[in-house]
């Protein structure tokens, strides 16, 4: 078995089947490192490193492994513990993951597959590769959530008066318009990079990348699924959703939307417009003849997991792991 840091993506070898890789992507998502475990010539685990991307967390300074793939534990050993000895080498105190670098990145390992099937943009990975950080000695340091709700037409969360406060304040709740699409974005991004800043292992994402990744999601999105809020013409709430395409790709009638993103800016004066805009996208996808609707991916103490909490059941659990390094 041999152990290889790649510098140049031309002499990354054959992937063995589920270790699958672009090596560009290293490049791509300015890894500061990578590294493969090849058995035979072909890669049996991978894994890249970042050293100067996440917030500290108690004052000690933290890198990120992603990328991560392994057919074993052996394998997997042997990257994950070549990555933390870089990364104690580079100054960092604890390494988490499975990160990409960042939080807006893919990140996290399902820990809890539950009985329903993976829906559009969900990560994905084998029921083993948890087992395999945690025989490196990782432990979880946060857990997320999906969850289900199977009848959209009745499981609402409760508002009250308030739809009709908000809209006295002047706040209105517009659905996405396809000629204004680089508004849309322009002001989604500016509610998220302030209405995530206290998340867990926030980071700033550049604008002009905010936009391209979510520019490559509007083809696949209806307008009634995507909602700004906006008082006096400042944006101060989204709900991103879209349709489960997974379902499409496997042969089933799409009848479940996955809720992506929920954010409002945290305001007391915009107190409960993430409820009034998760019942308005219920409400607009029934009419559009959709059925369910997965909230994806909520940290286990977002509000919007508390919002999920009124008209869902759990589905899927997911997990992200820390070491200590030095």
């Amino acid at each position: 078995m041999l152990l290889r840091k790649i510098s140049d993506p031309d002499t990354y070898g054959p992937s063995c089947h589920g270790v699958e890789f672009d090596p560009q992507q290293i490049a791509r998502d300015n890894a500061d490192a990578h590294f493969v475990s090849e058995v035979d010539g072909r890669v049996a685990a991978r894994c890249s490193i970042w050293a100067d991307r996440l917030p500290n967390i108690g004052g000690r300074k933290a890198g990120a492994i992603g990328h991560f793939a392994a057919m074993d534990e052996q394998a997997s050993g042997r990257v994950l513990r070549a990555a933390c000895g870089e990364l104690r080498r580079r100054g960092c105190n604890i390494v988490v993951g499975p990160m990409d670098g960042s939080t807006w990145k893919p990140y996290r390992l399902v820990t809890d597959a539950g009985h329903l099937p993976p829906f559009f943009l969900e990560p994905w990975n084998p029921p083993d590769w948890p087992a395999y950080f945690e025989m490196a000695g990782f432990t979880p340091i946060a857990r997320y959530v999906s969850e289900i709700n199977d009848d959209i037409a009745t499981n609402q969360p409760g508002t009250g008066t308030m739809s009709a406060d908000f809209l006295k304040k002047g706040v209105q709740v517009q659905p996405f318009d396809p000629g204004s699409a680089d508004d849309l974005l322009n002001g989604i991004y500016d509610v998220a990079s302030v209405a995530f800043q206290s998340a867990f292992l926030y980071t700033p994402l550049d604008r002009q990348e905010f936009l391209d990744i979510y520019r490559r999601l509007l083809p696949q999105v209806n307008p009634k699924l995507v909602l700004l809020a906006s008082h006096n013409g400042v944006p101060v709430g989204f709900v991103f959703a879209m349709p489960d395409w997974l379902q499409a790709r496997n042969g089933r009638t799409v009848d479940t939307i996955v809720i992506k993103t929920v954010a409002v800016l945290p305001d007391t004066d915009y107190r409960g417009l993430g409820r009034v805009l998760i019942l308005k996208l219920l409400q607009n996808a029934g009419q559009l003849g959709y059925r369910r609707a997965v909230s994806a991916l909520m940290h286990v103490e977002n509000s919007s997991k508390k919002i999920s909490a009124d008209c869902a059941g759990p589905m899927r659990e997911y997990t992200l792991y820390g070491l200590e390094i030095g």
